[in-house]
């Protein structure tokens, strides 16, 4: 009713708001869920974006579980062009893909349980966060997925494991940050 913005990150051009992603400031979370890509929400909407997020993501996921495959089972790697000089079981590819797919479903899945049991022995039924808005939450908030393929280039291949631990420390203290900023009680 004042006429003014109650989110400064209107503002911002979206490096800030990328920054402040990575800083993990809830408000970031928040813009970018519920303000910056709104479209009329009928049913079970994603914007495009978080769709095209979501398979960078997979592919990410796929192509360091198949580069810690590798390097598990092999002496050191020379190069982070291993995946690319040998073949690799096109069945493996496909079961590492099945695999992230299932473990992003049951991750949802499971958060949006909790949030809904929580509301039911608590007795609130009017702040349930929507299925969509969730999912749009873990596919952003799952960005630092992205790191550990960027870092593969400049990281020596003995520190891919301490990466991919860090790697998902970060997502995982991301998701949190996240889930709490949407989850308003």
């Amino acid at each position: 009713s004042c006429g003014s913005y109650c989110d400064k990150y209107v503002e911002f051009e979206m490096l800030v708001v990328v920054l402040d992603l990575i800083l993990h400031r809830k408000n970031a979370y928040r813009h970018l869920i519920f303000n910056r890509f709104q479209d009329i929400q009928i049913g079970f909407f994603i914007h495009k974006v978080y769709w095209k997020l979501l398979a960078m993501l997979l592919l990410a996921d796929v192509c360091s579980e198949l580069y810690l495959d590798c390097y598990q089972s092999r002496a050191p790697i020379k190069s982070t062009r291993v995946l690319f000089q040998e073949t690799t079981e096109s069945w493996d590819t496909v079961r590492i893909l099945f695999i992230s797919i299932g473990g992003f479903i049951i991750q949802t899945g499971a958060l949006f349980l909790a949030h809904y049991f929580n509301n039911k022995i608590n007795r609130r039924d009017e702040n349930l966060v929507k299925l969509n808005d969730l999912v749009m939450t873990i596919i952003l908030s799952s960005f630092g997925k992205l790191f550990f393929m960027v870092m593969l280039i400049w990281m020596p291949p003995e520190q891919t494991f301490v990466l991919y631990c860090a790697t998902n420390l970060f997502v995982v203290s991301s998701i949190t940050i996240s889930i709490s900023g949407i989850f308003v009680y």
